[in-house]
């Protein structure tokens, strides 16, 4: 059986267009992008510290709510339309929409600006708020681009780019922190700086004779009726997307109130550590894995639970080892690689580590509902995360809860809200849902009691 998978997995490399290529395009884009970060984020935790890496959070997600809305989803109906008139009446909506977000954004944060910034704690992007709603628009574009892309099947081309200016920025920040000896917006321009130059290249190198349809005329008709066809996106589906993000970044509205912008910064590092393995396998995979399981969803009855149970245990595999290691030597491993300032950073990612297994398995496979047209359910699941969560929150800000137990409540909620996601989206594939979640959880407590051992050895 292993021969045969092997066997299958070069054939499928070598077909031109087919799952299995593309997906090793991205995975190994993605994979060399998280060997540079790895590389460059011990340097950068030393040269910018902790509150750089909080204003920088609060900033991304300020920056990633608000491209949300202005975009009002619509990116990603740019795979459907079958003429090229509703492609370019849809980018054509996308690209007025982000616009005219951002110039009203500008105008809001220049008159009230202070206010806002102020009850988050981030005071330090005053001085640069202007940023935003260029860094807004400049999100949209991406977005718009890069399923642009998608349409056009050029995979490896794209995580050419995205490799170039993953490197390209860090080694301006490197550069810039170190000139200026760690002042944070060094991080937030060298963002803007990589999304500028992704911008243009993929022009240059992707879509540059292409480009053209940007200048054919459409009338208003043609652009109210294609945002009819697809108003389930902004009316939806973009609730429902919104609901999700806001609730993944409300840990950090929460806390930078709560705590400060300096406690920001070290669970900001220690949620871009344990994302590295969701960005490898979860994120990368997931625009690919949806066309596919359309596709087996059409062929065959079983062909899809197939998929998914090779692709469940294949993820689990790969992520057991390095989150168990952090759940057994967190604090220890943060402390050697980053220095003995972001111990705590250590100590958080300990915790969120011990559901982070399942949160990678279930956003992998998060597609199905769309494939088997549960949309709805989606929804209430995301409204259903976001209230536990922010109960939780409310709950340790009122019980003024100190940083550890906060995190504590917040990781119990969220072990439970993922395993429930996971076991919901395995039901229905009508695969048996408890006995594949009792399998995983078993392995991820054998993992880290066996670390665990080694570790009690080591130190004795």
């Amino acid at each position: 059986m292993i021969k045969e998978l092997i066997k299958n997995a070069f054939t499928g490399v070598r077909t031109k267009g087919s799952f299995v290529q593309n997906y090793a395009f991205v995975l190994s884009g993605t994979g060399l992008n998280i060997m540079v970060q790895l590389v460059v984020a011990p340097l950068l935790a030393r040269i910018y510290g902790p509150e750089a890496y909080g204003i920088f959070s609060i900033f991304n997600a300020v920056c990633t709510n608000l491209a949300l809305l202005a975009t009002l989803r619509l990116p990603q109906a740019l795979l459907l339309p079958k003429e090229e008139i509703d492609f370019n009446s849809l980018m054509r909506l996308s690209l007025l929409s982000s616009f005219t977000v951002s110039v009203l954004l500008f105008i809001v944060l220049f008159l009230f600006g202070n206010s806002v910034l102020a009850f988050f704690q981030a005071g330090s992007l005053n001085d640069f708020f202007y940023l935003i709603p260029i860094a807004v628009f400049l999100i949209a574009l991406n977005q718009v681009l890069g399923q642009w892309q998608y349409r056009l099947n050029e995979f490896k081309k794209a995580v050419s780019i995205d490799t170039g200016v993953l490197i390209g920025v860090r080694i301006f920040n490197l550069v810039f922190g170190w000139v200026s000896n760690g002042v944070s917006i060094g991080l937030v321009a060298g963002d803007i700086l990589g999304k500028t130059i992704g911008s243009i290249l993929s022009w240059r190198f992707i879509i540059r004779t292409r480009i053209k349809i940007l200048f054919q005329p459409i009338s208003w008709s043609q652009l109210r009726k294609t945002l009819v066809e697809y108003r389930q996106y902004p009316v939806y589906n973009l609730p429902g997307v919104w609901v999700g993000m806001f609730s993944d970044q409300l840990p950090v509205f929460f806390f930078s109130h709560q705590f400060g912008l300096k406690t920001i910064g070290f669970l900001a590092l220690a949620t871009s550590m344990l994302d590295l393995p969701k960005r490898l396998l979860a994120y990368s995979v997931s625009s690919i894995f949806y066309k596919r399981a359309v596709e087996l969803t059409r062929e065959s009855d079983h062909g899809l639970q197939k998929f998914v149970s090779q692709m469940l245990y294949s993820f689990l595999a790969l992520s057991l080892v390095p989150y168990t290691i952090v759940i057994v030597f967190g604090p220890e491993l943060f402390s050697f690689v980053f220095g003995a300032e972001w111990t705590l950073s250590g100590t958080l990612a300990q915790y969120i580590a011990l559901y982070s297994v399942v949160e990678l398995l279930y956003i992998s496979m998060d597609s199905i509902y769309y494939v088997l047209r549960k949309e709805k359910r989606l929804f209430h699941f995301q409204l259903i995360t976001f209230l536990a969560r922010f109960l939780a929150l409310l709950v340790s800000y009122l019980g003024s809860f100190p940083l550890e137990r906060s995190v504590q409540l917040l990781v119990i909620i969220n072990a439970v809200l993922y395993c429930g996601q996971l076991s919901y989206v395995l039901r229905l594939l009508e695969l048996s849902w408890w006995k594949h979640l009792m399998r995983i959880i078993s392995l991820v407590i054998i993992a880290s009691l066996t670390l665990h051992g080694i570790k009690i050895l080591f130190f004795s």
